[in-house]
């Protein structure tokens, strides 16, 4: 660019030359002839242009135009780092409870214990191992102790449990009987599965229906 701007300047140093030579000729002074004249004003263009590019080549060399194939490596790095990321979401999945403790009625037979599979849930079978254990609430008095497996197909987020309650319903208590859920295992042949955030729950017996978080 500065080469173009120093020539066009040149040939605008010689057009006011072409000028003031064509005014000369009109005002009857002598002249050179026209081919001297065209070639007097022409040259010096061509020999300015010429020592500017010899200048320009000599003070630096050319601007390197980067490489395709240096950038190959970065490219392929970000690429991987991608990879990295969607695998390590993909196929991870976590089991858990509802939360910690969960309220029940004597009333209505049986205790809905939720379990939940946060994460990916496509990605394979899950099953889930349980069992349940006395608290203040004993087995065959309050409750039918259980143990068992519960099984996720891909695209299941949640499951239920059903424990048999027992005992009379008009017991009247003041302070609700409860026992224990565990989640004490989790297993998936083609992904990976970890017990999540609530592993275990107290789950009262209650015998009146205004309590909070009693199922209905």
């Amino acid at each position: 660019m500065r080469i173009l701007s120093e020539f066009v300047k040149a040939c605008d140093d010689q057009a006011d030359r072409l000028k003031g030579a064509k005014e000369s000729e009109l005002s009857g002074e002598p002249t050179r002839a026209p081919m001297q004249r065209l070639v007097g004003l022409v040259l010096p263009s061509v020999l300015f242009l010429a020592s500017l590019v010899l200048s320009e080549h000599g003070q630096s060399a050319s601007p390197s135009v980067p490489d395709v194939c240096d950038e190959a490596p970065l490219l392929q790095a970000s690429v991987d780092d991608l990879k990295r990321t969607r695998t390590s979401s993909e196929g991870n999945c976590s089991m858990t409870l509802a939360g910690s403790e969960i309220y029940v009625l004597r009333a209505v037979g049986f205790a809905r214990i939720e379990i939940i599979r946060d994460g990916d849930i496509d990605s394979g079978t899950v099953t889930v191992l349980y069992e349940t254990h006395d608290g203040t609430a004993k087995n065959w008095v309050d409750y039918v102790q259980q143990w068992g497996e519960l099984n996720f197909s891909p695209g299941g987020r949640s499951a239920h449990v059903d424990i048999n309650l027992y005992g009379p319903v008009t017991m009247n208590e003041t302070v609700p009987k409860f026992f224990y859920f565990h989640l004490t295992k989790a297993v998936c042949g083609s992904c990976t599965v970890s017990l999540g955030k609530y592993t275990e729950a107290k789950v009262f017996i209650l015998h009146n229906e205004g309590a909070n978080g009693a199922q209905g």
